[in-house]
């Protein structure tokens, strides 16, 4: 049976990914952020309008084979840049960014072309028997913890969401990474570095 996150889980990518198109849309036509207040009802507007049935199940429901597979460590990512571009101080700078993208970059090159078919060596295969994931994830996250990184934070996200049933998948690495975060790595870690020149 599936649990009630897993229901819901495809509607967070498109909530936050709406308002953060919002919030960078509204900047860039005014100038100005959203008050801080209005982002709760902006979101709750959005899972509104996800909820809309369209032959029998919500708007959202649709959209479950893309934004249903979206890594809870992106969710994550997402809200915290949903968060801070709303004015909130979460102590999440330059650092968290880069060690973010840096992550999902290496996570990417690390799983996705052998799943491909690359080499018959697969490192996508050991996500189903999730011991592997947990120590790569657990020894990284554990040095960005040492390292006072909060990035680290958002990782542990990742084992939380498995406990809870949240994805369709039974793959540990789901839960960290996934093709979107990986393609968005990308352009965030050539900006991150262009700001940083």
């Amino acid at each position: 049976m599936r649990s009630a996150l897993a229901w819901l889980y495809p509607w967070l990518f498109p909530v936050l990914a709406c308002t953060w198109i919002g919030q960078v849309l509204l900047v860039g036509w005014t100038g100005r952020r959203l008050p801080r207040w209005s982002l709760p009802p902006a979101m709750i507007l959005l899972a509104g309008i996800l909820a809309i049935p369209a032959g029998g199940l919500p708007l959202a429901r649709w959209l479950a084979p893309i934004t249903g597979h979206v890594s809870p460590v992106l969710l994550g990512l997402m809200a915290i840049g949903v968060l801070t571009r709303g004015g909130a101080d979460l102590g999440w700078g330059r650092n968290e960014w880069g060690a973010a993208w840096g992550f999902g970059l290496l996570a990417s090159l690390a799983l996705y072309p052998w799943a491909l078919g690359w080499s018959a060596h697969d490192p996508y295969a050991w996500g189903w028997e999730p011991a592997w994931p947990w120590a790569v994830a657990g020894i990284g996250g554990a040095a960005l913890a040492i390292a006072g990184n909060r990035f680290a934070v958002v990782l542990a996200l990742a084992p939380i969401v498995f406990l809870a049933g949240g994805l369709e998948s039974a793959n540990a690495w789901d839960y960290f990474i996934d093709p979107i975060y990986g393609a968005v790595s990308v352009a965030g870690l050539v900006r991150w570095k262009l700001r940083g020149a």
